[in-house]
């Protein structure tokens, strides 16, 4: 997983400048702050902006389960700005769009793994042994959830599973928070047992 510096560092190295650097930067945003699959941000419409509700209102591929994001206001403004200055003209309803090449159409799921991949590999973090794609910020969303002291239920319902077992699998626990759920030793009382282990005579 990734730490919240190193995810606004990633953030941070994307040129935002261009219309494509406008909508990776709106991709990896919403991947990092909502944890939504590749899946769901390739697949999302206008119709899933709600701003009567400030809601990001859609039903997830995978699960078929429906959710509901808050449309964060750094969120709004990063999708107004690739509308209005980045996303080439189209009739589509799906927002994130390729170049057109020769012709536009909507985005991937696997375009948006390599799309949030690249700039993650190219944003100057260490990556050695780590994931990449739309899936790693899901699960540093879930680990730093985790580190402010949400219980699995409240990371459950972010990452929009049916069984908070299912939220486990996403979590980091630091050896810190290990160490803080450590007992202590128990002393061995037993001479016999003692004996057994062959360290009669020893402070234990």
């Amino acid at each position: 997983v990734y730490s919240v510096d190193e995810v606004a560092a990633i953030l941070n190295s994307i040129d935002r400048n261009t219309g494509i650097g406008k909508r990776n930067y709106c991709i990896i945003l919403i991947a990092a702050r909502l944890g939504l699959r590749s899946c769901d941000i390739s697949s999302l419409t206008f119709e899933n902006i709600c701003h009567a509700t400030n809601s990001i209102r859609l039903v997830q591929k995978k699960t078929g389960e429906p959710i509901v994001f808050p449309l964060l206001p750094e969120i709004n403004a990063a999708l107004n700005d690739y509308i209005d200055n980045g996303r080439p003209p189209s009739n589509s309803h799906y927002i994130f769009l390729n170049s057109p090449h020769p012709q536009t159409t909507p985005l991937k799921p696997h375009t948006v793994y390599t799309i949030v991949s690249r700039i993650i590999n190219r944003s100057g973090i260490d990556v050695a042994g780590r994931r990449l794609g739309a899936h790693a910020l899901r699960s540093s969303l879930a680990s730093q959830l985790l580190d402010e002291g949400n219980s699995y239920s409240v990371i459950q319902k972010v990452l929009g599973h049916t069984s908070p077992e299912a939220a486990k699998a996403y979590v980091r626990i630091e050896t810190e928070k290990l160490r803080e759920c450590a007992l202590p030793v128990p002393e061995i009382k037993s001479e016999s047992l003692l004996n057994f282990l062959g360290k009669a005579g020893d402070d234990v």
